[in-house]
């Protein structure tokens, strides 16, 4: 018994030995994957942080080789964006919502509670490239109804 007992605990130690060595590799490994991002981040608050004001961000952008310019127009298409997007997915969010949770045996609830589960596990980018090629390309430009 005493001879079970030695061997499991030299096994319980190497375990242990083991799980603290990768664990610092792990550690070490994600700051040398850290030091990167925060070298960028650090230089782009030091190289940026002077032309933030408020112009930057009421202006437009200024062409291509001039200095100057803001970002206005990017901002003002994501509030559009937002506001389109928050008027048709949230009346239809909290309906279906509802729907869902009062009807749940129907077929028709079955059918909305697949296609919501097939619409979240499609990526986004997949959902974009198909927007672009179904509406951008076709009209020849882009839209806030493209966005």
């Amino acid at each position: 018994m005493s001879f079970s007992n030695t061997v499991y605990t030299n096994l319980l130690r190497r375990r242990k030995i083991k799980d603290r060595c990768m664990t610092g590799l792990i550690g070490v490994f994600s700051l040398i994957a850290i030091i990167p991002l925060f070298m960028v981040f650090y230089h782009i608050i030091i190289n940026g942080f002077p032309s933030l004001s408020l112009s930057f961000f009421t202006q437009t952008p200024a062409p291509l080789g001039e200095i100057a310019g803001g970002m206005g127009n990017c901002i003002l298409g994501s509030l559009i964006l937002i506001s389109i997007a928050s008027l048709v997915a949230v009346p239809l969010g909290i309906f279906s919502g509802i729907y869902l949770s009062e009807y749940k045996d129907e077929s028709f609830a079955n059918a909305l509670r697949w296609t919501v589960d097939l619409l979240m596990s499609i990526p986004s980018i997949v959902i974009g490239l198909f927007v672009y090629t179904s509406i951008v390309v076709p009209m020849h430009s882009f839209s806030a109804i493209a966005g």
